[in-house]
């Protein structure tokens, strides 16, 4: 047969807060989010940060290559000729597409930092309540 616990329960408490408090005897437990743990939020938001971040500089990179490919087309073919130099009316820097791949590779920067904040903020509130 168990004997009672003698120091009975604490209810002198001001205020509490909390996503969920759970009163079990006279034992606590409090849940609240905690979004910089691994597999919440920050750490989710940094990684899609940088794989948007990805997809901007492949767009950048793919506009950047093209153009310098069209250079060297075109100065191969004014080195291959003894005549006039070639046209180069046509050519395309492709500044769209350098100016989408940019934006979007500064769109995920931003929501990779906004993630990385979260975590921080949340380890340091954590390490701060220990």
């Amino acid at each position: 047969m168990s004997t009672p616990d003698p120091r009975g329960g604490r209810f002198d408490i001001d205020t509490q807060r909390a996503q969920n408090i759970t009163n079990i005897g006279r034992d606590q437990i409090v849940e609240g989010t905690d979004l910089g743990r691994p597999g919440r939020g920050g750490p989710w938001t940094m990684g899609v940060g940088g794989l948007i971040f990805l997809v901007g500089a492949g767009f950048w990179g793919f506009a950047v290559l093209s153009s310098a490919l069209q250079v060297f087309t075109i100065v191969g073919e004014g080195m291959s000729s003894d005549s006039t130099a070639p046209p180069v009316g046509g050519f395309d820097f492709h500044t769209g597409l350098l100016a989408t791949g940019g934006a979007i590779a500064f769109a995920g920067t931003v929501v990779f930092f906004i993630g990385l904040f979260v975590t921080v903020v949340s380890w340091r509130r954590r390490s701060s309540r220990r």
